[in-house]
This record gives C-alpha cells, structure tokens and sequence, in this order.
C-alpha cells in the first residue's frame, strides 16, 4: 500500500514539474496583432482613424484588424511576416528559453513567448501578437 501511494506521489509530482515547464512550449505557428499600446487592434485604429479606420483597413487589402500584423514561425526555423497589406517579408527565427528573435532584412526583434503570444516593444508601443 506505501509503495503504491509514493508510485502515485512520484508520477503527480513528475506530471506538476513538466507542467510546469512552460518555457519550452512550441512557438511554431501563425501569430495576428491582438493589442497595440495596451488596446485591442480595431479600438487602436479606430482612436486614430476615427470614421476612416474601416476604409483604411478596405485600402490595406486585408479583411480583419487583425491581419494587419502577421508573423509565421515555421518548423524549419523561417519566418514570415506582414504589416498592413504589404507584401510578405521572409526571415528566421530562433527561440532561447521565452525570448523568440526574429530576424528579417538583416533587422532582429526580439519577442517574448507567454502561452500562445508573442509581446514587443518598439519605439514606446507594445503589441501583442497572439497564435491562430
């Protein structure tokens, strides 16, 4: 019976510490702006655009706010990013335990991984990008 209850001690205490180990989670996958300085994408540019915000988003070519800012980090350690309806930009990308760089044109950024979103600061803006 002892031996029984500390099998079933060690196999709950093996399960919490791998639970626990969030710092290697997968970040592969297709990342979309969630937030900008704090506020959901379409409350951002609807605050700075005003009535022309929809029309802009129609000008950019994409059919949601949050299509405006895409990342793709592949398996194969490429990324793929774009910004407001431009032409996609490819990459690479590397993880070191949370913080994910990614690097495009020669111009690294570094991320930092929490759960299914990536965080950034840049010039005073935080944006969040969160996984699809």
């Amino acid at each position: 019976m002892k031996r029984g209850i500390a099998i079933l001690l060690a196999l709950v205490m093996t399960v919490a510490l791998l639970a626990g180990c969030g710092g290697s989670s997968d970040p592969t996958g297709r990342y979309v702006v969630k937030t900008i300085a704090g506020q959901p994408v379409e409350e951002y540019f609807k605050s700075m655009l005003g009535e022309d915000a929809d029309f802009a988003l129609q000008m950019f070519g994409v059919s949601s706010y949050e299509e405006l800012m895409t990342v793709e980090l592949k398996s194969d350690g490429s990324a793929v990013a774009t910004l407001a309806g431009e032409a996609a930009e490819t990459g690479t990308w590397k993880q070191d335990g949370d913080q994910i760089t990614i690097t495009i044109q020669d111009d690294p950024a570094t991320f930092t991984l929490k759960g299914n979103e990536l965080s950034y600061k840049e010039d005073g803006q935080d944006y969040v990008l969160v996984k699809k």
